[in-house]
């Protein structure tokens, strides 16, 4: 028996729906790699319906992950008078695998470039390089207070007085140094102490 509200025309959209993704999710899983990643474009309206039906589909243990994506800059109550609904800023992303034991990890999706050819890339625009000094010596250090982090552990905190400072520039000259070699001085210096 259908309501006079209306439920029942939603949810024969949702069986509607439902049987309109689940055809085109199995034929999906069949013609996936096993070594594989699909990626499922949704919004919240869907997005738990659309994460069981994919656990039917492709099996809940090769879920990998949701992913929420920032859809819009902004989110708040909508205009409009409408102050009980708040707008949507987010879409979301099902990832699954057709078999998880063929699939390690995703393979990175960034290049490594070294620090010193963005530094000869500015010098050669003439552009500044903001980081030209480098912290030569800590001064002299005294206790100024303890504080807790969140599990209780005590942090110390220092006041340093007598800090020295350098230009790069200043340093090479002095060192005989390339500037990529004072960089990597000073990082190795402050890892280490």
């Amino acid at each position: 028996m259908v309501s006079k509200s209306g439920r029942g025309k939603a949810g024969r959209r949702h069986t509607n729906w439902l049987n309109m993704m689940f055809p085109r999710l199995k034929l999906s899983q069949m013609l996936l790699r096993s070594d594989r990643v699909i990626f499922i474009s949704i919004d919240d309206n869907k997005q738990s319906n659309l994460k069981l039906l994919c656990d039917d589909v492709f099996g809940e243990e090769n879920f990998i992950n949701k992913i929420t994506v920032k859809a819009k800059p902004s989110a708040g109550a909508s205009g409009g008078g409408e102050d009980i609904k708040l707008r949507k800023n987010a879409e979301y992303l099902l990832s699954y695998c057709k078999n998880k034991s063929y699939f390690n990890r995703f393979s990175d999706v960034y290049d490594e470039h070294s620090l010193f050819s963005y530094i000869k890339e500015y010098r050669e625009e003439g552009k500044s390089w903001k980081y030209t000094r480098v912290l030569t010596s800590l001064g002299d250090k005294e206790f100024y207070a303890e504080v807790y982090d969140s599990d209780g552990k005590p942090i110390r905190i220092y006041k340093h007085e007598n800090v020295r400072i350098e230009t790069i520039s200043d340093l090479a000259k002095s060192e005989r140094f390339e500037d990529e070699d004072i960089y990597i001085k000073s990082l190795l210096s402050h890892k280490l102490g």
